[in-house]
């Protein structure tokens, strides 16, 4: 409800986010293909995406053009999720916002997953890897999917090779706060951050992670 101005929304799908009305959004969606769509059980509420890039390349979003970026349900899909708000940080005007809603871990399907070490997030940004990545898939198919090995390693391998969209990282609002303060300290200085609790439900699944620069 605080967001104005112009802002971007990141695969926002069939449920885009319940903007103000006086804002100007654009969606950027890169998979938008029917099959994307179905396998993503988007109805016919689907926004249409005038921008194709991913949230970890915003290429196509002119650096400090923003007032805000969104994204809900996404950045845990992206194998860098610092570089990504570092992009998003480059894209908004000084006091822009961004808003991100994130899954908590504990009351999804990645509940038996280990929390992403910020060690392993910071390398994911300084250094990507195949083999880092990886691993995320094994620990997606063995202790979210609960596939058994050697079943799981190549469930990985397939999926690795045909870029099938997972959650790679996952965090407790704990650990995306101690993710957050080494951003700030190191990569993207925004002014302030703060991460909100999601409201009282036993259906809410996420919280809220909302920064200024």
């Amino acid at each position: 409800s605080r967001l104005v101005g112009k802002g971007v929304e990141f695969g926002a799908g069939s449920r885009p986010l319940p903007l103000p009305v006086d804002t100007s959004v654009e969606y950027a969606e890169p998979f938008q293909s029917a099959e994307q769509y179905e396998r993503m059980n988007y109805d016919s509420n689907t926004v249409v995406a005038e921008l194709t890039n991913p949230i970890e390349d915003q290429h196509q979003v002119e650096k400090e053009s923003l007032d805000f970026a969104a994204a809900a349900h996404v950045i845990e899909h992206t194998p860098n999720p610092v570089g990504a708000i570092a992009q998003m940080y480059e894209r908004l005007k000084p006091g822009g916002t961004m808003v991100l809603v994130v899954p908590d871990k504990r009351r999804t399907f990645d509940k038996d997953r280990e929390t992403t070490p910020l060690e392993h997030l910071i390398a994911d940004f300084e250094d990507p890897s195949a083999d880092r990545d990886l691993e995320n898939y094994v620990d997606f198919f063995e202790n979210a999917k609960h596939a058994k090995y050697p079943a799981s390693l190549e469930k990985a391998k397939n999926a690795q090779a045909s870029g099938q969209d997972i959650h790679f990282h996952v965090w407790t609002p704990a650990s995306f706060h101690q993710m957050m303060e080494h951003i700030c300290s190191d990569i993207a200085q925004f002014r302030s951050f703060e991460i909100k609790p999601g409201i009282k439900d036993p259906q809410c699944l996420e919280f809220y992670a909302v920064a200024t620069r």
